[in-house]
């Protein structure tokens, strides 16, 4: 008697339905925070995915960018309290993510 066979598997692309969800696999996507104006209220961010880098200027708290990334809202520390650091609030579907000025965050 043979022994059978597992079913091959394969890892799918990428793809976002009709209905504007977040891509079902994939490779991750790197959210590099670059740059924060905290007296602006705007943040430059990088989105890399796989050899696709794609900056997003004067992103201003609300706006969606990249398609499925929202800036939630831009961070400081106290302003009494030099240096003043910023960083800067995003979501990615369900995912909550804060980064300071230059840290970068993977999702998938």
């Amino acid at each position: 008697m043979p022994t059978p066979k597992a079913p091959a598997s394969s890892t799918p692309s990428p793809t976002a339905s009709s209905t504007g969800s977040l891509p079902s696999a994939g490779a991750p996507i790197t959210l590099t925070l670059d740059c924060v104006d905290v007296a602006g209220a705007g943040a430059n961010v990088t989105v890399t995915s796989g050899t696709t880098s794609t900056s997003y200027t004067n992103i201003k708290p609300g706006q969606v960018f990249g398609q499925y990334f929202k800036l939630v809202s831009i961070l400081s520390t106290d302003p009494s309290d030099p240096p003043v650091v910023g960083g800067a609030a995003f979501e990615y579907g369900d995912q909550f993510v804060q980064l300071a000025q230059g840290e970068f965050a993977q999702l998938s």
